[in-house]
Order: C-alpha cells, then structure tokens, then sequence
C-alpha cells in the first residue's frame, strides 16, 4: 500500500489495531505509519459478505491464442476453477456447520 501523504510504497509499521463493529458489520481498524515520511493514516479491514462473487472471474482470452476444437479458450480451466469453488463453498458449510454445533 502506498502511504497517503507521500505517495511510496517503502512499507508501514502498525501502531494500533482494534475491532470495530458498526451498522457495515465488523471491521478491523488500523493505524499506520509510513516507513518514509512518518505520516499517519488508518485502514480499514473487512471480509466480503458474498464469496462466490469474491472467486468469480471472467475468463478473458486473448486473439489469436487457441480456439480449436469448437470450445472457447479457457473452458477447461475455468471448469476447474467452478469444481474448486465448489469444494471451498462445501468445505465452509461444513465448518458453519460444525461451528454451530459447538456453540
């Protein structure tokens, strides 16, 4: 991340950090300070709410590159990527599950 003040990317050391709830959900607050300069800033740190659309991205390709055999470049990895989604999707129902039973 680059610093706000000086605009280079030298690093930042964390001074505090602190969990904030509020009406967007839970967040973990941050303030910093720039390696170079010696500025200040906070960050602000959240999990996404939907991770199917956190995992989801277009396969683009690119012209020329492929395209034999009546499939679209990047089917069969794509394929792939949509069977591991699954797993991971699967994976934390069953840990959501598990969680549940504990508390």
């Amino acid at each position: 991340m680059t610093c706000p003040h000086c605009n280079v990317a030298a690093g930042s050391k964390v001074i505090d950090t602190r969990g904030v709830s509020d009406i967007s959900g839970e967040r973990t607050r941050r303030r910093k300070a720039c390696l170079a300069c010696g500025g200040r800033y906070t960050t602000y740190e959240f999990i996404e709410a939907d991770p199917v659309r956190a995992y989801t991205l277009p396969v683009i390709s690119q012209k020329g590159r492929g395209g034999g055999g009546g499939r679209p470049v990047g089917a069969r990895n794509k394929a792939r990527g949509s069977d591991w989604l699954a797993r991971i999707l699967s994976q934390i129902d069953k840990v959501e599950g598990d969680w549940a039973k504990i508390n």
